[in-house]
């Protein structure tokens, strides 16, 4: 892989090293509905999809040609809370050192 062009969290997935970027603000914008999804208590096919949605959606801004679909297939159960935190942290949604909720 090249250097991407957005600075983020580095997370180690899929056999690779992946540089997870901040959201835009537009991104988070739209994904707005999907965090919310997530604050539900119950573990759900929603939530499922929400994350994917939202781990794409980063992941996208430095890797353009990843689909959705290979998302799908790339992130586990394991992978997809490491993802999903270095996501907040990176856009200032978690702060350094803070806890996620959860």
């Amino acid at each position: 892989m090249s250097t991407p062009p957005h600075e983020g969290v580095t997370v180690h997935f899929a056999g690779s090293d992946w540089v997870v970027p901040a959201l835009s603000l537009g991104q988070l914008k739209k994904l707005m509905p999907h965090f919310q999804a997530l604050q539900s208590g119950q573990f759900s096919i929603e939530q499922i999809d929400s994350s994917l949605q939202v781990i794409h959606a980063a992941l996208s801004r430095n890797y353009p040609a990843l689909q959705l679909e290979d998302v799908e297939d790339l992130v586990d159960l394991a992978s997809m809370p490491i993802l999903m935190e270095a996501i907040m942290r990176a856009s200032g949604l978690v702060r350094q050192g803070e806890a996620m909720a959860g």
